[in-house]
């Protein structure tokens, strides 16, 4: 599995492996993180929720 070190430094050909949502790549800035967040507020109420009883 990549780092999250790496998802900001690779290019764009990402090889779609799933990656799992944790906080801190919430909190790095990637494109479209706004529309995960929105998406995940539609089903849990925070965060943390999500993380804590979701597949994230």
């Amino acid at each position: 599995m990549r780092s999250l070190k790496d998802l900001k430094t690779e290019n764009l050909n990402i090889d779609k492996t799933p990656l799992r949502i944790t906080g801190e790549m919430l909190e790095m800035g990637l494109v479209n993180t706004q529309v995960l967040e929105g998406w995940i507020y539609s089903f849990w109420k925070d965060v943390d929720s999500f993380i804590s009883n979701s597949g994230g």
